[in-house]
């Protein structure tokens, strides 16, 4: 099985750890196998950028570098209309 990890997840495990964390770790350590598009990994990066200027003592052990490394690359497709937020979709 291959997931998507929300934004959200990615910011909270980098800035307040818990089980977005371990999440992570799992994927780092390649225990779970996560995916991402271009578009994804630039937000998470605006997120990141945005959010260390806020919480910049709280970053936790997490650089996004082994994060995405970790994530395998996938093509963008925007003929997916799933969520209730286009945003999400």
């Amino acid at each position: 099985m291959r997931i998507v990890i929300d934004t959200n997840v990615v910011a909270s495990a980098i800035f307040f750890g818990g089980r977005p964390a371990a999440l992570l770790r799992m994927v780092i350590t390649r225990t779970l196998s996560a995916v991402a598009t271009d578009e994804i990994v630039d937000e998470y990066q605006e997120t990141v950028n945005y959010l260390m200027k806020k919480y910049s003592e709280k970053a936790d052990e997490f650089s996004l570098i082994p994060i995405i490394s970790a994530m395998e690359m996938i093509p963008a497709s925007d003929n997916i209309h799933i969520c209730r937020d286009p945003d999400d979709d």
